[in-house]
């Protein structure tokens, strides 16, 4: 549904009364509560915070029909100053007491899907413009993407993490692999819900690696980490990965580890946190160079002899179906490196260590 942004939108309540509901009618009925601050405490609350001006999010709140006084789901946009707890800030543990200046910036129209509200977004201080947390038109997308920064991402990998999933996608204009990320927090940057492999979604971008400077992930990671809103929308499409996909990435592979990783590998194993390379690439090669093996350690999961001495293990969703013996067809590898992994009991890594990982096997049809 195409989307109406005017002030005022129509709500029904369950008897049929039909009324228009505005901002300042929002704002009426809560402007002497804290449910608003605290609706926002409780969205951010789990995931931690990055020290921003302003926050905002959906939320759906209850508002009352003029005729009868029933009850009326209502979806808005509201932003508020975080009021920070500084003592907190001495242990680097950022906390946030209340929000104050709250602000509705929208009503939604009724129907509009906001998928579980609770849709986190980071705005900057001069960016009081409202940030539209609903499903918009795929074309209405498109005609906004030179207003606001968008990326249409191939999602390529699907891994799944101890806390949810990680996805590399591919993005055609650029002709690059990126990882898009909503939750810049060590330990916390997976999706909690997966996305469809070899589909295209739509992102809005919140950063992302030519941002420079702006570092929220430490190298090498930051070179290919994007951190998007967290609401991807799917594009309707019959999108698979042969044979396109496979073709484009051939033109980023690579014919050995340490060309795509550099000279910074160490044991043929991991790199150093903080070393600055690419965290993931393409290696091109030969089903018949690859030797699928099981873990010393664990013996459920796989492992991928690579030629140069290499065994990375293998996190792909799909690892278990890919045959052992593979055909000796043109071949791509996908690997990644591990988040930074400061190691267990005795052995602790100073600098941590970013493991290879094997993210997907891909062969030319």
């Amino acid at each position: 549904m195409e989307a109406n942004l005017s002030p005022t939108q129509q709500y029904q309540c369950k008897y049929g009364h039909t009324q228009d509901v505005s901002i300042q009618d929002i704002e009426e009925e809560y402007k002497y509560t804290e449910e608003l601050s605290k609706r926002l405490r409780e969205i951010y609350a789990p995931i931690g915070f990055i020290p921003l001006d302003k926050y905002s999010a959906s939320m759906k709140v209850e508002s009352k029909c003029k005729t009868c006084q029933a009850s009326i789901d209502v979806i808005i946009e509201v932003n508020g100053t975080p009021l920070w707890n500084y003592h907190s800030y001495e242990d680097f543990e950022l906390w946030i007491d209340n929000f104050s200046d709250i602000r509705i910036l929208q009503v939604f129209p009724a129907g509009t899907d906001v998928v579980g509200y609770h849709l986190d977004e980071f705005i900057e201080e001069s960016s009081l413009e409202p940030e539209f947390d609903y499903l918009p038109d795929i074309e209405d997308v498109q005609k906004t993407q030179e207003e606001e920064q968008f990326i249409n991402l191939n999602i390529i990998v699907q891994t799944r993490m101890k806390k949810g999933y990680c996805h590399l996608g591919f993005d055609s204009q650029s002709g690059r692999i990126l990882r898009p990320f909503y939750r810049p927090i060590d330990g916390s940057c997976c999706w909690d819900t997966p996305l469809q492999i070899d589909k295209t979604y739509v992102f809005r971008i919140l950063s992302s690696p030519r941002d420079g400077p702006k570092r929220l992930t430490p190298l090498p990671h930051n070179n290919e980490d994007l951190l998007v809103d967290n609401q991807a929308i799917k594009r309707e499409s019959n999108e698979t990965a042969s044979p396109d996909i496979f073709q484009r990435l051939k033109k980023l592979s690579k014919s050995s580890v340490e060309e795509i990783f550099g000279p910074g590998i160490k044991e043929n194993k991991y790199v150093d946190e903080g070393t600055d390379c690419p965290s993931v690439g393409v290696l091109g090669c030969m089903g018949s160079d690859l030797e699928m093996i099981r873990d010393p350690f664990e013996y459920r999961k796989r492992r991928v002899k690579i030629s140069g001495g290499y065994e990375p293990r293998f996190t792909a969703i799909d690892a278990e179906h890919i045959p052992e013996d593979l055909p000796d067809n043109p071949t791509l590898v996908v690997l990644g490196l591990g988040r930074p992994f400061a190691g267990t009991g005795q052995n602790h890594f100073d600098p941590r260590r970013c493991y290879i990982l094997v993210l997907r096997i891909l062969q030319n049809p």
